[in-house]
């Protein structure tokens, strides 16, 4: 078929018409990809398992900006839009707790979750500030009071980490979190950000929305009002008396200590660091840091042995020794009462630990030294170093500190572990040159 000069030049645009069409249809349908994989490129780190339980095998999923491919699909919007779902979920909950008590919700309350809706980090600050400095005196105006903070306390807490990281390292974070667990495991944060993050994309994913706590306020009577709100029928949860029992224990616990570090001041002390107890006259007092948390491993204690068939995961804000008995890794987390009493980690776990932290360094090595970022990750490195230290994995726990430390060199956990365990080891002038380098006053 012979074509005319001016038709030919019709069907060639035609042509680079379809070619401009086809073009973008296919840039939208690798951009929707993209998206769709930053969004599952962890959910789900047991897809590499073999097995269940015990026997998984985990690896720490690089996102696509990580591995050096193409740059992910708007994370910021992603970001921005799950924490407006956050915040009007977190309103409806703030809501109906002031209900429970009777009483409405002030118009500051409402300001403060439509300022996190709408992202405005200047106002959120503002007026979170203002609502906690408004409680009231007393009556059930104080009592909705302290439960509205719990709900509004998750919110800043999103609002701040979605303010502070960097939006495909959020979701990173909060995915690799989520994909750890088990069907109908529950979820203990203790860092701020591993107890936020988590919560938001928990909230505004996809799939199973697990039960997600803090071990920071199991002690905090509100706060176990506010989960037993949102999680009574899924969870026996703790009680007044459960507080009371472990407070007592503990006191019990910490006088016999003291006194036996009173009276053999040369035997090794039975205080651990910064636990400030003493005896007066038969009555102890107690404070600091350690003490607090203290208690509150008593407290999960008790939650596990209130909820014996339920799986938990957990992520330490400091370190809870006795949860390491029957503790396994679990990708980032520690899967609590993974095996039965004794060690549960077998030496194919630990070296999995070892190789999901040694690639999380080498993916995270392009963030800034000492970021959030980077701290939030070798916490949970230092978490399971801890773990394999404890059940006899000291060559494994040496490494995983090694990488804590590469990940955030000033971290104080990563570099009293090591000090532990070199000191453990005979190798005490190596542990005194490295506690040397511990920040001042840690």
């Amino acid at each position: 078929m012979n074509v005319s000069p001016p038709a030919n030049r019709w069907f060639l645009a035609l042509l680079a018409a379809l070619a401009l069409v086809a073009l973008f249809l296919v840039t939208r349908h690798r951009a929707a990809q993209a998206q769709r994989e930053l969004a599952a490129a962890t959910a789900n780190q047991a897809s590499a398992a073999v097995g269940t339980g015990r026997d998984r095998a985990f690896r720490f999923t690089r996102l696509p900006h990580a591995s050096g491919g193409a740059a992910p699909a708007d994370a910021a919007a992603m970001v921005r839009e799950k924490l407006a779902q956050f915040s009007d979920s977190r309103l409806e909950l703030a809501r109906a707790l002031a209900a429970s008590k009777h009483v409405t919700l002030s118009p500051q309350a409402e300001a403060f979750f439509a300022a996190v809706k709408a992202g405005d980090w200047e106002a959120i600050e503002r007026l979170y500030k203002e609502l906690v400095e408004s409680r009231p005196e007393d009556g059930p105006e104080a009592e909705g009071w302290q439960l509205i903070k719990c709900a509004a306390k998750e919110a800043y807490g999103a609002a701040e980490a979605a303010h502070a990281w960097p939006p495909d390292r959020l979701l990173q974070y909060g995915e690799a979190v989520l994909g750890a667990l088990r069907p109908g495991m529950v979820y203990i944060g203790g860092t701020d950000p591993g107890r936020f993050i988590p919560t938001l994309l928990n909230e505004t994913s996809g799939g199973e929305r697990h039960v997600v706590l803090t071990q920071n306020a199991l002690a905090d009577a509100s706060y176990l009002e506010y989960v037993r709100f949102q999680y009574s029928d899924r969870l026996a949860l703790l009680d007044g008396a459960d507080s009371q029992r472990s407070f007592g224990d503990y006191i019990k616990d910490a006088k016999a200590r003291a006194l036996h570090d009173e009276q053999f001041p040369e035997a090794p002390a039975q205080l651990r660091p910064g636990e400030q107890v003493r005896v007066t006259e038969g009555r102890v007092q107690v404070s600091g840091q350690t003490a607090v948390m203290a208690i509150n491993e008593k407290l999960l204690t008790a939650l596990l042995d209130k909820n014996p068939g339920v799986g938990f995961a957990l992520e330490e804000s400091f370190s809870l020794p006795s949860t390491y008995t029957g503790a396994a890794p679990a990708g980032a987390l520690l899967e609590l009462r993974a095996g039965e009493a004794g060690r549960a980690v077998t030496p194919e776990q630990a070296a999995q630990s070892i190789e999901f932290w040694r690639t999380a360094q080498q993916d995270l090595a392009t963030e800034p030294p000492d970021s959030e970022v980077r701290k939030a990750w070798a916490k949970m490195a230092v978490a399971q170093s801890n773990l394999l230290a404890r059940q006899g994995f000291a060559a494994e726990a040496e490494q995983g500190y090694g990488l804590a430390r590469a990940l955030a060199p000033t971290l104080p956990e990563a570099i009293h572990g090591l000090v532990a365990l070199w000191e453990k080891d005979g190798r005490g002038a190596e542990a005194a040159s490295l506690r040397r380098t511990l920040p001042a006053g840690k």
